[in-house]
């Protein structure tokens, strides 16, 4: 695939442009927060000379499930490809960033660990700082080692039980999304089901690990 940017963020209840709204702009979707962060987004990746830009809110259509299944199954290595990640985080106006709920969502995890490069945004678009000048703080927040976001620890050479401990009190809007976002980072396949509880889910992944890491 060609090279692109890609976005990660908190997302903004009510205020999201979706596909098919994105398909069809109307004079009401243009007035969303959603619209204004697909813009800003845009010019940022034209900034970065980059003619691509993934954002999964208007990028998947919600209502095909097999397009939803496969994009949860490869979100990891849509991040990991990517030039680079941009991290809007919509909460964070003057505030310091550790208030951001991005550090506590179940996705965001992975788009913090699989970009090569990530980029840090406040609520006005206005750059915060990359991953390396962040290191401590976020390593702080979210307990993933420096040299895991620094890129000199490779992160499939890290520890399964340290893995797994990076997603404990991450918050999701669906449950077995705390399962599904571990993956990438697993390194396991397994198909998402939405009519599954957290428990079965994660009983299907601690399946999938152990045909992968029979130690």
């Amino acid at each position: 695939s060609p090279p692109y940017a890609i976005v990660s963020h908190q997302c903004l209840h009510d205020e999201e442009v979706n596909f098919n709204e994105y398909l069809h702009l109307q004079p009401a979707t243009k007035k969303k927060l959603g619209y204004r962060k697909i813009v800003e987004a845009c010019k940022k990746a034209v900034c970065d000379h980059l003619e691509y830009i993934w954002i999964d809110t208007c990028c998947i259509n919600q209502s095909n499930h097999e397009e939803v299944a496969r994009v949860v199954k490869s979100t990891y290595s849509y991040y990991h490809n990517s030039e680079v990640c941009y991290a809007y985080l919509a909460d964070v106006k003057g505030s310091p960033i550790w208030r951001s709920k991005w550090f506590q969502r179940a996705w965001t995890l992975q788009e913090l660990v699989a970009p090569r490069r990530l980029n840090f945004f406040k609520a006005d678009w206005e750059f915060i700082g990359d991953r390396q000048q962040l290191t401590n703080d976020i390593h702080y927040l979210t307990g993933i080692s420096p040299s895991v976001l620094n890129g000199s620890t490779p992160i499939h050479s890290v520890d399964i039980r340290t893995r797994l401990s990076w997603c404990a009190g991450r918050k999701t809007t669906k449950a077995p999304d705390l399962a599904y976002c571990l993956l990438g980072i697993l390194g396991v396949s397994i198909d998402p089901d939405y009519t599954e509880d957290v428990q079965s889910a994660f009983k299907r992944l601690q399946k999938a690990l152990i045909r992968s890491y029979p130690d």
